[in-house]
């Protein structure tokens, strides 16, 4: 899949070097996990936002996405570290379960939130 781009600064990181050539746009409650269940909505994706993202930091916020994942299979409490790719992997989390959703569904399904 080729990411989306946008001219939008990264959300994640106040410099880079060297600088991107490209931004990608991470959607904050993954694709895959709004396609696996969605409150009663309608069709369609039900979280539509995204945040843009340097590649890097898109790769590193599907990281914590999967490590905070395997801590909920595992009923493991993991230190991840307190920067703003761990919270945007965080939010996915918080958003899914406010909306209804079990973490436990979608580790059963094997949707840890890869890219």
């Amino acid at each position: 899949m080729i990411p989306v781009t946008t001219a939008r600064t990264c959300d994640a990181h106040m410099f880079h070097r060297p600088k991107p050539i490209a931004q990608e746009l991470h959607h904050v409650v993954p694709q895959a996990w709004q396609k696996f269940w969605r409150p009663d909505t309608g069709i369609g994706l039900w979280h539509p936002e995204t945040v843009p993202l340097c590649p890097t930091g898109h790769r590193n916020v599907h990281h914590y996405i999967v490590a905070k994942m395997q801590a909920v299979a595992s009923k493991d409490h993991i230190r991840i570290p307190n920067n703003k790719e761990a919270q945007i992997a965080q939010l996915a989390l918080t958003i899914w379960i406010e909306a209804g959703g079990s973490l436990m569904d979608l580790v059963r399904a094997g949707q840890w939130g890869q890219a």
